[in-house]
């Protein structure tokens, strides 16, 4: 079983899955065997091959991001629930090779929740991670092998971290005076930005939930469009663009007619 899937294409046009799942009903007497995993697989002219695989006993995975850098080595940000503690963990195998060994450092550890998410910054193969814990968004880079100390970014819930060019772009979501706001903020790896609205004075109730970057420039998440009439409420998918000037563009509503869109 597949769950929280995340997928890349590398250099050579090949693509990746990287998922959760679990083995075992959870179930007497069985309940031994379940637990969760992380499982990347390539998919080829006859299906799909394992590359990689990591087992957790007892332990569930909360959320999966997934890049493939420059030298084709994978590498996968999940965070594992361990009773009530929480580690983002970050995981790295080859490729190439069949059965990889899946090599794991932890980033950060603590009591709480919060989910992850990883960008790769193609021109010097640096690895950048945006995280939440409890109910901040911090930051980390990996320079020197070492994951460096983390940076508090803003208070929110559920970042996308993406690369556009030289910067490092996160958006989140944020609940600012009643309503919850898509909230965005860019990096060269050392001097910030200050934080700037993504959802502009968009003609709804404001409540945007879920954001998710694309190439430093292009931000989706879905939104409460009504809870006064049926369906009791509704959700649109919206979409804006970052523009020259370094603003963002108006929010353009890109659902289809079905009502409750969600999860971009």
């Amino acid at each position: 079983m597949g769950l929280l899937s995340s997928v890349q294409m590398d250099k050579r046009e090949r693509i990746f899955l990287v998922s959760a799942g679990f083995v075992g009903t959870g179930e007497p007497p069985f309940e031994d065997l379940k637990y969760y995993d992380v499982t990347c697989r390539v998919r080829t002219d006859t299906g799909w091959i394992s590359v990689s695989d990591y087992g957790l006993e007892n332990d569930y995975i909360l959320s999966i991001s997934f890049v493939i850098d420059t030298c084709d080595t994978g590498w996968v940000l999940f965070n594992v629930l361990r009773g009530s503690v929480n580690e983002h963990r970050v995981g790295k195998f080859n490729i190439n090779q069949g059965n990889s060994p899946f090599e794991v450092e932890v980033i950060d550890c603590y009591e709480g929740s919060g989910v992850g998410s990883i960008a790769l910054r193609e021109w010097d193969n640096s690895l950048h991670v945006a995280y939440e814990k409890n109910g901040k968004i911090y930051y980390t880079k990996r320079e020197n092998v070492v994951w460096t100390t983390p940076y508090l970014v803003s208070n929110g819930h559920n970042p996308s971290i993406s690369v556009g060019g030289a910067l490092v772009h996160i958006v989140w979501e944020e609940y600012l005076f009643m309503v919850h706001r898509i909230r965005h903020r860019y990096t060269d790896g050392n001097v910030w930005s200050t934080i700037r609205d993504v959802m502009g004075l968009t003609p709804t109730f404001g409540r945007g939930f879920y954001p998710y970057i694309y190439n430093g420039s292009v931000v989706t998440w879905h939104q409460l469009t009504s809870d006064l009439k049926p369906p009791f409420p509704n959700y649109d998918i919206f979409v804006s663009t970052l523009t020259p000037f370094g603003t963002w563009s108006r929010p353009r509503n890109i659902s289809n007619t079905l009502p409750d869109s969600r999860y971009p």
